[in-house]
């Protein structure tokens, strides 16, 4: 093999296991791990937001986890890890845990709150919906029925059960929205004052163009039934996949539609949209997903790797909602960051090449075995030379000398670089850490300059010293490996059973000498219910001349009801795919450094 390609089969394969690259702007409010179908919710005066869990350069969405995280100022946000878990998601990384051990995945969660307690709503694929409860957000979640708490009987179905969202009305009476897949599938269900149980039967309603991303919220007495449209525009309602809303007097409708909340993203490479509303003192915002991070870090597969974004929203004289405007930054940040109290090296405003400890290992980075902290919550982890974190609107005045932080450590190749308002800014102190032999210890710090006021930006910087590793490269269950050139899908979108869940097709790999790249069939074996979403058929990894295709099983039947279909008919229900080839073995290779350090929490004084 030349060296120009075992440098580019390098490069390819770096993709999947270095943490997400630089994002100059403050959107998305995350930017090291990929999140999705926001639901945003207000608790003990913070603002949270639940999130579906994607992967980088996943393949469709078999999703089996949910990550949480929250603000109080809107611009710096606290990474909560991933509190709620089933199936195949209760892996090594989650220490075998699954919270509802019936569901074999959760996709897009919805929320309520009632007498301090959150009841989650989580939907197993398409197939049914389940309630977990906690007496805060972070968990711990139990699940108190040990079953689907809708499914699908003749009085709750749905075409597609899922995207459910709560809402709790200011006399007391409950309500989860549902359904997808056509104007007559949506559905609301009231619950019974214990939030687990509901009422005999579910209202339909009619929605013009329903899709899914059901929720609910209310504005001076007014009801307000936002969704995601399909994609399939009209000239009396353009736009694909736009989160459209209705009004209506009552939580149980009749609802009358309005208009567009926001266009589908302009960063969204066109494909699904998924949105909540709230209130936080005395503003209204929206949180939204698109694909602007996955674009940022050249991901290959983009399209199922998205990223969450907040933005403010705001109504008209008559209770109508203006379109929201997309912006780079996000809401104003409300207050200062107070540097001296104990802040979480997991609460930042942005950051470059790092990761938590519970994703790093989800990846199995080898210098990890923990992923949570003394205190059982998410700490930072992976930094590599010249990663960094960074925190807004810093407020210095009491003018701090040094400070304290909580690490761990398994040797003494990390240094922390505090700078002000830069990576390469003004240097202020370096942080030597020693090794501790990854028990949890406080290590004090002296600042070499005098600080005051408030910083726009305060970095933390790390240093990493030492020769690059060799290590595997995993990437959850899909795994990147070196295949034979593969055979082109036949007949495009077929008909036949309905899908379970169709991915994405994988991006081209590098061939060996004289082989070509093959079309990769997106999708899983026929059968199973209600296909989720469906994106555009990829590139197969190439590998020697005349090897038969790489994508493991045959391509599913075509659905009945395709979801999102791909350009150019390739993939999701695309007829029989290509023949298997032999799965090659993965090479190893070069990779940054990375910290064996655990970094919970910094306090200056």
């Amino acid at each position: 093999m030349s060296h120009k390609t075992l440098k580019a089969l390098f490069t390819v394969l770096c993709t999947f296991v270095c943490s997400i690259g630089v994002v100059k702007a403050d959107q998305p409010v995350i930017s090291h791990v990929y999140t999705a179908d926001p639901n945003a919710f207000v608790f003990n005066d913070r603002i949270y937001i639940i999130c579906s869990h994607d992967l980088p350069n996943q393949r469709g969405y078999d999703l089996y986890d949910y990550e949480l995280v929250s603000t109080d100022d809107l611009q710096n946000w606290t990474d909560h890890g991933f509190v709620f878990s089933v199936g195949r998601g209760a892996g090594p990384y989650n220490q075998g845990k699954t919270d509802a051990p019936w569901a074999g995945h959760c996709y897009a969660p919805g929320t309520a709150i009632r007498d301090g307690k959150v009841y989650l709503y989580f939907p197993d694929g398409g197939s049914s919906i389940g309630v977990a409860v906690a007496d805060k957000p972070e968990g711990p979640y139990t699940d108190p029925i040990g079953k689907a708490l809708i499914n699908h009987s003749s009085n709750y179905g749905s075409s597609w059960l899922f995207d459910p969202a709560g809402f709790v009305d200011d006399d007391g009476r409950a309500f989860v929205y549902y359904g997808g897949n056509g104007p007559t599938q949506a559905r609301i269900l009231e619950l019974n004052k214990d939030m687990i149980s509901v009422f005999p039967t579910a209202v339909h309603h009619t929605v013009p163009r329903f899709f899914e991303a059901s929720y609910m919220h209310k504005y001076k007495g007014k009801y307000y039934f936002s969704y995601s449209t399909n994609f399939n525009p009209t000239p009396e309602m353009p736009g694909s996949a736009t989160i459209g809303y209705m009004m209506g007097d009552s939580p149980t409708g009749p609802f009358e539609y309005k208009g567009v909340v926001i266009d589908n993203p302009k960063q969204n490479l066109g494909n699904n949209n998924h949105a909540s509303i709230i209130e936080y003192k005395g503003h209204w915002y929206i949180a939204y997903h698109d694909r602007k991070l996955a674009i940022a870090s050249n991901l290959q597969n983009k399209t199922n790797s998205r990223s969450v974004n907040l933005d403010e929203l705001f109504y008209n004289d008559d209770g109508t909602i203006k379109k929201v405007v997309e912006t780079e930054h996000g809401p104003k940040q409300l207050k200062n960051f107070d540097p001296m109290r104990k802040c979480r090296f997991v609460t930042m405003n942005k950051s470059g090449k790092i990761l938590t400890a519970a994703e790093a290992n989800l990846q199995q980075l080898p210098a990890l075995k923990s992923t949570m902290g003394p205190n059982k919550e998410t700490v930072l982890a992976s930094m590599q030379n010249n990663s960094w974190i960074r925190v807004s609107g810093v407020d210095f005045s009491r003018k701090p000398t040094g400070g304290t932080l909580k690490y761990s450590a398994k040797d003494d190749n990390t240094s922390i670089e505090i700078r002000k308002g830069a990576a390469d800014g003004d240097l202020l102190g370096t942080v030597k850490l020693v090794n501790t032999n990854g028990e949890w210890k406080e290590l004090n710090f002296k600042l070499d300059k005098p600080v005051d006021g408030v910083f726009d930006y305060l970095y933390f910087v790390f240093k990493v010293k030492g020769e690059p590793a060799t290590a595997a490269l995993f990437d959850n269950s899909n795994v990147v490996t070196v295949a034979a050139a593969g055979g082109a899908p036949q007949g495009g979108f077929g008909q036949g059973q309905r899908p379970q869940r169709q991915g994405q097709g994988g991006q081209g790999g590098i061939p060996a000498a004289g082989g070509q790249p093959g079309n990769l069939p997106g999708g899983a074996a026929a059968g199973g219910q209600r296909p989720r979403r469906q994106g555009q058929g990829g590139q197969g990894f190439g590998g020697a001349q005349g090897g038969q295709g790489f994508g493991g099983a045959q391509g599913g039947q075509g659905g009945q009801r395709p979801r999102r279909q791909g350009q150019g008919g390739q993939g999701f229900g695309g007829g029989q795919g290509g023949r298997p080839g032999q799965q090659a073995q993965q090479p190893e290779g070069p990779k940054p450094v990375e910290s064996t350090a655990l970094l919970d929490w910094y306090q200056f004084i």
